[in-house]
């Protein structure tokens, strides 16, 4: 990120290219292999967020990912056919979303 820049002038965007930046620089750490799982499932959902933020509406986007987050919460917490790797991966997947729904409103880290 060019620091030189106004606060003002930071996007959705960058905020998210910076977390990917942030987290691929840690697959690599001495961490446990779930944290490892955990920081793959983020970058993943960074990903996959940078190509609708270009596309969906505020409502469209919303109602996709609250939906995606409600059922990743389900598939966790009832432990659907899913292996400790798989249940980090999704944990991380889940995060990040949060994370940039609760830039668009606070109310929605609640699923609101």
């Amino acid at each position: 990120m060019n620091t030189a820049m106004k606060v003002q002038d930071i996007s959705i965007e960058i905020i998210i290219k910076e977390k990917i930046q942030y987290a691929e620089s840690n697959l690599n750490s001495e961490e446990s292999e779930d944290y490892m799982y955990m920081i793959q499932g983020e970058i993943a959902a960074y990903h996959e967020i940078l190509e609708d933020i270009r596309d969906h509406s505020v409502k469209k986007f919303v109602k996709k990912y609250i939906k995606i987050v409600n059922k990743t919460h389900n598939n966790i917490e009832n432990n659907i056919n899913l292996n400790e790797n798989r249940v980090a991966w999704m944990s991380g997947y889940n995060n990040a979303i949060v994370d940039v729904l609760k830039l668009i409103h606070p109310s929605y880290e609640f699923g609101v």
